[in-house]
């Protein structure tokens, strides 16, 4: 349960996600999340999942938890005056690309803590991974309970390998939804119709995932297990390693991160 009063900093997916993540914890939480937003259309939504609805942060909290969940090119539109200008407030940014540098320069504060969850922290089944330096034992272990209620976490020791994790897991689910995507595109080419397509590939992903839980095994020998020789499965492989599907793999990584960096230099 939560020991001090959130301000969650944006009311998007991700706000949301880490909301109800604690609301589903413990009811009890409810008392202690506010949600800040500008959006006032968004007030009737929170308020009827019993959530604290505010367009501004109170100038005078102390002691309090800030989660700002704003894009990252909304960041320099906030004004100074927007933060609280007490000193002792922990700060967790999950905005993709800004530095601390970068958020201490508007913010009155020594400790900020990053994070990059990802979509799929809307159903309990995120990756967030996290870097943060100063904290203590409480702070270390209030900020492990807030992310633990929407999935996974680990921390990091250097800020940068916050991008590395930002273009892995935080864009991972829209790289894994694009070869769905692909798939189902294939299968319809074949003269398969648009829903059993998309039933077929769900499936076809879905039990694959449980079926790596429950065999535990690594994933190439997964791979080769099911790849009988001069089987068709084994042909297929062929052609991913001749078009070279690990190095594609590895460009679209080195764009995401590079684009979590040009997200981060930006004024």
């Amino acid at each position: 349960m939560l020991d001090r009063k959130v301000y969650i900093i944006g009311g998007g997916n991700m706000g949301a996600s880490i909301a109800e993540g604690l609301l589903d914890d413990n009811i009890n939480n409810s008392k202690l999340i506010n949600i800040v937003d500008t959006d006032k259309k968004l007030k009737k939504i929170f308020i009827k999942k019993k959530l604290n609805f505010t367009t501004e942060i109170p100038k005078s909290i102390k002691d309090s938890l800030l989660i700002i969940a704003v894009k990252p090119q909304n960041f320099e539109n906030l004004e100074k005056s927007f933060f609280p200008t007490q000193k002792n407030n922990l700060i967790i940014s999950i905005m993709a690309g800004v530095t601390i540098k970068k958020i201490k320069s508007k913010l009155k504060t020594e400790i900020i803590v990053r994070a990059m969850p990802n979509l799929n922290s809307a159903i309990k089944k995120g990756y967030t991974v996290l870097f943060g330096n100063g904290l203590n034992k409480v702070e270390k272990k209030i900020i492990d309970y807030i992310f633990s209620t929407i999935g996974e976490l680990s921390w990091v020791r250097n800020e940068s390998r916050i991008n590395l994790f930002t273009a892995i897991t935080g864009s991972g689910p829209g790289f894994i939804f694009y070869l769905m995507e692909k798939y189902q595109v294939l299968l319809e080419k074949n003269g398969i119709d648009k829903l059993k397509a998309k039933k077929i590939v769900r499936q076809l992903f879905d039990g694959s995932i449980d079926y790596a839980k429950k065999s535990k095994k690594d994933y190439a020998v997964l791979r080769k297990n099911v790849s009988s020789k001069g089987g068709t499965t084994e042909a297929g492989c062929k052609v991913f390693d001749e078009k070279k599907f690990e190095y594609i793999l590895e460009e679209v990584f080195h764009a995401a991160i590079d684009k979590a960096y040009e997200l981060g230099d930006k004024k």
